[in-house]
């Protein structure tokens, strides 16, 4: 399924009600010790047990996509599933304070398809100086970020931005649906890349 020529970057956007910023998790049983690989490659689904309990230490629980907790709802896995987007989905019975479950079913959630998007030969970007001598290709800035022709996925983790990438029509479905929890920035020319953005060097 083609996806259009327009597409956004997924960004958490905690805030409102049961979409907390943070809260803690106690996992039974506890998570496999991989997510140092989880920015670079896929994650190997055999190493996660086929089903988790989770305590959210929070009182409310109502988004549909929890990109820092990997956690996905029913209806966010749904979508997933129409648009052939390809992932992990692992229940996981969901416990709040106070002894309450969320109205929601969450899924540990993980995308498997990985792509280099970035068109090399129209874009404007530096990369990390030793990046030459790594496995894997890091960028300092991207100050002009072309898409390559050919990309048709609806939802893909990004190799260039190391965050999830969904198309237009992906973006259209979930706003249709009313998903919480996530927005989507517009990966255009207006896009501007920092390494650096978030850290204070002062």
């Amino acid at each position: 399924m083609k996806s259009g020529d327009e597409f956004f970057i997924v960004n958490s956007a905690p805030g409102e009600p049961g979409v907390p910023y943070f809260f803690d998790k106690d996992w039974m049983p506890d998570l496999p010790d991989c997510f140092a690989d989880f920015y670079t490659s896929p994650l190997d689904e055999s190493m996660f047990s086929g089903h988790y309990a989770l305590r959210a230490k929070t009182y409310q629980l109502n988004g549909d996509f929890f990109i820092d907790d990997h956690l996905a709802s029913r209806q966010m896995c749904d979508v997933c599933a129409r648009l052939d987007v390809d992932y992990i989905q692992i229940p996981v019975d969901v416990s709040l304070y106070r002894g309450k479950v969320p109205e929601k079913k969450y899924f540990l959630f993980f995308l498997k398809k990985y792509i280099s998007i970035l068109d090399a030969d129209k874009s404007i970007y530096t990369i990390f100086s030793d990046s030459e001598d790594l496995e894997h290709t890091y960028y300092d800035s991207i100050d002009l970020f072309k898409i390559r022709a050919g990309v048709v996925d609806n939802l893909f983790f990004c190799k260039e931005l190391k965050m999830p990438v969904c198309s237009g029509l992906f973006k259209d479905e979930c706003e249709k649906l009313g998903l919480t929890g996530f927005a989507f920035q517009p990966l255009n020319d207006t896009y501007r890349y920092s390494a650096w953005e978030d850290l204070d060097l002062a």
